[in-house]
């Protein structure tokens, strides 16, 4: 990715900013969650194809002031594959899950929750996916 940056200090503080050209996400670890074995390890779609961990759970804020989202995003292996999860609402009242992707999941979202807006953001986004730093702390247990 290009011209992004991270900034952080993880583990220490469980907060993970992310910008990318004009696009910035506050990340609130709550569960770092970790990679099954390789026989059960599942990934995203390609081309980035990120590993996606078990027993993770993540609170993403995104948007400016007036158009501001806050959802949990949970991912629990089940039956040997990843469930996917957006909680959201004032007291993360309401959920879409899916078996299929964080795309999945995250469409289901939108459709429930932000029908009358324009916005929208990537599943890797939502979920945290792609952020390096989680990737090297996982790595090193």
């Amino acid at each position: 990715m290009s011209n992004t940056q991270e900034i952080h200090n993880y583990p220490f503080d469980p907060i993970i900013n992310f910008k990318k050209s004009g696009h910035s996400f506050s990340y609130k670890i709550i569960k770092e969650g970790t990679y099954p074995n390789k026989s059960l390890l599942a990934y995203t779609l390609p081309p980035n194809k990120y590993r996606i961990p078990d027993d993770y759970m993540v609170e993403t804020t995104w948007g400016r002031s007036n158009n501001r989202c806050v959802v949990q995003c949970f991912i629990n292996y089940i039956d040997n594959k990843p469930v996917f999860q957006i909680w959201f609402g004032k007291c993360f009242e309401h959920v879409v899950s899916s078996v299929r992707s964080t795309i999945d999941v995250t469409n289901l979202f939108y459709k429930k929750y932000t029908s009358l807006k324009k916005t929208k953001t990537s599943g890797i986004y939502l979920f945290g996916l792609h952020l390096k730093t989680l990737e090297m702390a996982r790595k090193g247990k």
